[in-house]
């Protein structure tokens, strides 16, 4: 099997990368989760310190402004989480509506749960007014966590609500990298192209690889704000121990370096109060994850639910409907060949064929004025003689004495069997190889008793071929049209039949010639091919196999317009999912269940006309609907089982060979390649971020240390917090830099 070992390469390697990115994505939620619980605990510490400055007294107007500035931006924590995670369990419709606003968001609340729910909203969301969600109190977090993660993270630039490529990282591969593993266990290896299954699962192991490195950014991103939020956390709770000796007290009566301990506490507060509002956006680059991810997973929910069949009422209604239908045009308008109404509509169409086509090769004919028809063949018989004629082949025996063979060889063989005994009158591939070797080797193909045989006719024609070819080439092309037409000659019957007024034996139906090889049985004295004969001497030739199939491309139209129909206006689909395709598993099964119910009634049609005969009963069947429900069928299976058994034969194949092909394992080396250069860019691309964040953070943390150093004075301590909120970006108005400051506080 070629490139059996570079698709066994690609796909265990997606499924590898798959569980790297689980195992990735369950770390990078403990440290989400981890960062929520030190945002909770620095809430309860600003808390206490809100509670100090409240206890006070005597204190300035604007010191209770500063107080209550702090008390904004930590709010009712504890009364928020709580809202969130009642909601959230209690209306699973809310959360799961969110992946129907957005993907990524429905993946995140089914995959976090409550708790991580709300810790993934606190840490990347933003309300749609700009503000951190980990910074809103009450019902406002409550509404805005929920809203965020109902979808308004995908809307990037757009929809009030942006959470950047951060959370896409995290929220986004749940639903699509994880679910890569499937993909390739199902609609990749539903392909039968090795090579088209391979390339698709690399560039997928390609696209988590990715996203798993996004993960890894995101996580040391995580655990260095955690880090940096509880080295503040300590600086708080240290400037908060020295401090509680003022509770209750007179601010008047505070000394100079009880103020200075105030303002670093002041300092250090508003600092720690802004870094809990502080949300992550940028592991990747430009955000550009966001769309792509949300595509991705939209893309892989289109194809899981092609994957799955999924049919409601209406839909195995609507599919019963179609098939009763058609059964009962199949059992009053088709029957037998003898009483068909629609059978008479088709031989009179294949009449109009045979005449149409006759005149066009007669106008057309490339032979000499001596060696072709004078006059221009009107009538059906003459139009049948003429193509005779022109397309003569020399397997075209009517009897068995006009072969070359021994005596009981082909006895059987009549004017009224030996378009189907002969295998090159077959209308498909078969009869078309035989056709040809039958044409060059002067011989002629037929079925005996079960068994092919290649025998001499006693006569040739001597008429000269419509067409000759001069090369291997031509000579191939030239014996394809005369196939044709010999075929078409043949096809409404011969014409010494149809001038005496009857019907006539027409050619076989496609692939009909195969029942022929079921020599086995005993049916009132007859074998199972011998009752196909009879069957098809009653007149079961191509022209009622047009017949039959009728009502089964009406069942499969209906079905398949009403199905088109309910994707657009009842399941608000987009324009490319309501291309009646194979793809669509609800359709192939409502094709399965109309196709099967057509058979059922024509099955109970056929045994009671038949009345216990064997050949009226399989005359009665329309052997078009039970071959296309076969073919539904094995499709199914093919669809649900083909990859086990692909993977099966290739094991097999390996073993018994011992070695891959060298092309195989030329291609293996060459992904190896390609996968080690990719993975290699991305491990560069990672240490290059992980140097930028360290030497970010490592400033910030200088700055918390400096403010919290012990062994610097007061006043140098308070200079230092100074320095460190101007360093995290807090307002100028609100750092204190010195007691005079803080004096302005007390006379504003």
């Amino acid at each position: 099997m070629l490139n059996s070992g570079y698709k066994k390469s690609a796909v265990t390697a997606c499924e590898q990368a798959g569980q790297a990115y689980k195992q990735q994505y369950n770390n990078t939620v403990q440290s989400v989760t981890s960062l929520h619980s030190s945002k909770e605990h620095a809430k309860t510490l600003l808390s206490s310190v809100e509670n100090l400055i409240g206890s006070i007294s005597c204190k300035p107007l604007e010191l209770e402004k500063s107080n209550y500035e702090i008390s904004v931006h930590i709010g009712n924590f504890e009364k928020e989480i709580l809202s969130i995670r009642e909601k959230t369990m209690q209306d699973e419709r809310t959360s799961r509506g969110a992946a129907g606003a957005g993907v990524a968001a429905g993946v995140g609340v089914a995959a976090f749960g409550p708790s991580a729910a709300m810790a993934i909203a606190t840490t990347f969301g933003t309300a749609s007014t700009g503000t951190a969600i980990a910074t809103l109190s009450g019902a406002a977090a409550t509404n805005a966590a929920l809203a965020w993660l109902g979808g308004g993270v995908l809307a990037v630039g757009g929809g009030g609500m942006a959470g950047g490529s951060a959370f896409l990282a995290l929220a986004g591969p749940a639903g699509w990298a994880i679910g890569g593993v499937a993909l390739v266990g199902s609609g990749l290896m539903a392909s039968s192209r090795n090579m088209k299954i391979a390339r698709e699962a690399e560039e997928k192991t390609k696209s988590i690889r990715r996203e798993t490195t996004d993960l890894l950014k995101l996580q040391r991103r995580v655990e260095s704000e955690d880090q940096l939020l509880r080295k503040l956390q300590a600086g708080v709770f240290g400037c908060l121990n020295l401090s509680m000796k003022l509770r209750g007290r007179n601010y008047n009566e505070f000394a100079e370096a009880e103020k200075y301990e105030l303002i670093r506490l002041i300092n250090m507060s508003e600092t720690l109060s802004l870094r809990i509002g502080e949300k992550i956006t940028d592991v990747t680059e430009e955000g550009n994850i966001s769309r792509q991810a949300a595509w991705d997973i939209e893309n892989q929910k289109t194809a899981n639910e092609s994957a799955y069949i999924r049919l409601d009422k209406y839909d195995y209604m609507i599919a019963g409907f179609c098939g009763a239908a058609a059964g009962v045009v199949d059992a009053l308008f088709v029957k037998n060949p003898e009483f068909s109404i629609l059978g008479k509509q088709t031989d009179k169409l294949q009449d109009e064929i045979v005449i149409k086509t006759a005149q066009i090769f007669w106008q057309y004919d490339p032979r000499d004025k001596e060696d072709r028809r004078k006059t221009k063949p009107e009538a059906l018989v003459p139009c049948i003689n003429y193509l005779e004629e022109a397309f003569s082949v020399p397997y075209d025996a009517r009897y068995a004495k006009d072969l070359k063979v021994e005596e009981g060889v082909l006895k059987g063989m009549t004017a009224r069997n030996h378009h189907l005994l002969s295998l090159s009158h077959s209308p498909d591939l078969i009869g078309l190889i035989f056709s040809i070797i039958d044409q060059y080797s002067g011989l002629g193909t037929f079925v005996d008793r079960g068994k092919v045989i290649h025998v001499e006719p006693k006569k040739r024609s001597g008429a000269v071929p419509y067409l000759q070819g001069t090369d291997m080439p031509s000579m191939i092309f030239c014996g394809f049209v005369n196939w044709i037409g010999h075929l078409l000659s043949d096809c409404a019957g011969a014409g010494s039949t149809r001038y005496k007024g009857g019907r006539g034996t027409g050619i076989p139906i496609p692939f009909y010639e195969l029942f022929l090889s079921a020599n086995i049985g005993n049916f009132d004295g007859d074998t199972f091919a011998e009752v196909m004969i009879k069957v098809f001497q009653k007149g079961y030739d191509f022209r009622f196999g047009v017949a039959m199939a009728i009502p089964v491309m009406l069942e499969e139209l209906f079905i398949k317009v009403l199905w088109v129909v309910r994707q657009k206006f009842c399941r608000r689909k987009s324009l490319p999912e309501c291309i009646p395709t194979a793809e669509h598993a609800d359709l192939r099964m409502m094709l399965l269940i109309g196709n099967g119910t057509l058979c059922a009634i024509d099955g109970v049609d056929a045994a009671i006309r038949g009345k216990g005969s064997l050949v009226v009963t399989i005359g009665h069947l329309n052997l078009m609907g039970w071959a296309r429900l076969v073919t539904l069928a094995f499709s199914e299976l093919k669809i649900k089982y083909g990859p086990v058994v692909a993977q099966g034969l290739h094991n097999y194949v390996v073993a018994a060979g011992g070695l891959l092909p060298f092309s195989d394992q030329r291609e293996i080396q060459r992904f190896s390649n390609r996968l080690s250069a990719s993975e290699k860019s991305l491990q560069e691309e990672y240490c290059l971020y992980v140097e930028q964040i360290e030497c970010e953070y490592r400033q910030w943390c200088a700055a918390v240390d400096a403010a919290k150093d012990e062994n610097l004075t007061a006043k140098e301590r308070m200079n230092s917090s100074a320095q460190m909120a101007d360093t995290f970006g807090v307002e100028e108005d609100r750092i204190l830099r010195n007691e005079s400051d803080l004096r302005k506080y007390f006379e504003e």
